[in-house]
């Protein structure tokens, strides 16, 4: 285990629409299951809050939820239903599917691939600002240590050393 943003805990990819606005809704219940507030739209840190109080942030303005859900009532209607066992069996076995790819998977929006940062015959030095690079541009800090066949820990010290935040 390791500190909060250290790493993806876990990650799958999102093919569907029903399963997308199944994530969507869950953090927005968890103060709700926690106690902290006694309906939706309420706590202050969620991306409900923010909408009904005028105060989203520019990285939500496009947000698939904001087209979905034009109207505020219809979007609270919405997320003010529990989730049901129906909806956790979906998410249970969307995450047990495998996904296969026929060739190696693509860039990301054209984002470069772990293969174009790292080349044979790299210096020490070439190889720790390629890991610099590739960790300011959003690669996780474990994708990198993989790809390098290192342990993480050597990759926060690079890191460090260069004095990079991740």
């Amino acid at each position: 285990m390791g500190h909060l943003w250290q790493d993806r805990f876990k990650s799958w990819y999102v093919f569907d629409e029903k399963y997308l606005y199944t994530l969507f809704r869950y953090p927005e219940h968890n103060p709700l299951k926690a106690h902290i507030v006694d309906r939706v739209g309420v706590y202050p840190f969620s991306f409900v809050y923010d909408k009904f109080h005028g105060k989203l942030k520019e990285c939500m303005q496009e947000s698939f939820v904001l087209r979905w859900f034009s109207d505020s009532a219809m979007l609270l209607q919405s997320l003010g239903v529990a989730s049901d066992e129906e909806e956790r069996r979906h998410i249970r076995e969307f995450q047990k599917k495998a996904v296969k790819f026929k060739s190696a998977p693509q860039s990301v929006s054209g984002r470069k691939t772990l293969e174009e940062y790292f080349c044979d015959g790299m210096t020490k030095s070439e190889r720790n600002r390629a890991i610099q690079k590739a960790v300011t541009d959003g690669f996780a800090q474990s994708e990198v240590a993989r790809h390098l066949h290192l342990i993480d820990a050597a990759i926060s010290k690079v890191l460090k050393k260069l004095k990079v935040k991740p």
